[in-house]
């Protein structure tokens, strides 16, 4: 079994990596959708 690297996106079996998640992603958890990191970090 291989590791995955720290921050991408992957899928399937055998797991494959769809993509990185950047900075541009930090402020969505889905679609368009806005989410506070920080506040979700303090509770």
């Amino acid at each position: 079994m291989k590791d995955l690297p720290d921050n991408v996106v992957a899928v399937g079996n055998p797991c494959r990596i769809l993509r990185l998640i950047s900075e541009k992603d930090r402020p969505y958890y889905h679609t368009d959708k806005g989410f506070d990191v920080d506040e979700y970090i303090k509770s």
